[in-house]
Order: structure tokens, then C-alpha cells, then sequence
């Protein structure tokens, strides 16, 4: 092994945590993308911590599917508000 490509991991599995804290969707995607390409650098031999960058690519995952989730039910729920207030009578 010539070069290492350990830090790919390690930096998926960071930003995959840095998700839940700061910028959600940015560091969610970076951990997707990284965490890919950390598991294609050691399915090919050039990394040996495929569990981090599957960590972060998992953590990544779960945190872009729970933002859609609560961006769509934000905007239902502003929608319903919005038609609640335009059809009550005063």
C-alpha cells in the first residue's frame, strides 16, 4: 500500500456526526460522499477502515432523510395553516 486513503473514512464518519450538530444537509451529503468514496478505496485495497466510512455514509443517510421528512411536513403544516386562516369568517 503506497498511499493511504484512511482519511476519507475518518472524514465521512465526521462529517456524518458534524450532520446532527452544525449544517445538516451540507455535512449530511459531504458524509455520503465521502463515505463512498472511503468504501471504494477499500474495497479496492487503498484503506482498511471500511466500517467508518459506512458509519458516515449511514449516519448521512438517516440525517438527509429525517430533513425532507420535517421539510415536507413544515411546508404541509404552512400550507393547512395558510388555507385554515384564508376560510375562517370573521
Amino acid at each position: 500500500m503506497s498511499q493511504s486513503k484512511n482519511g476519507l473514512g475518518v472524514a465521512a464518519l465526521i462529517c456524518g456526526i458534524g450532520s446532527w450538530v452544525i449544517l445538516p444537509l451540507l455535512a449530511a451529503v459531504a458524509a455520503i460522499i465521502l463515505g463512498s468514496m472511503g468504501k471504494k478505496a477499500a474495497d479496492q485495497g487503498l484503506a482498511n477502515n471500511r466500517g467508518m466510512s459506512q458509519a458516515g455514509s449511514i449516519l448521512g443517510w438517516i440525517n438527509v432523510g429525517i430533513t425532507v421528512f420535517v421539510g415536507v411536513l413544515v411546508l404541509i403544516l404552512f400550507v393547512a395553516g395558510v388555507l385554515v386562516i384564508n376560510s375562517t369568517t370573521y
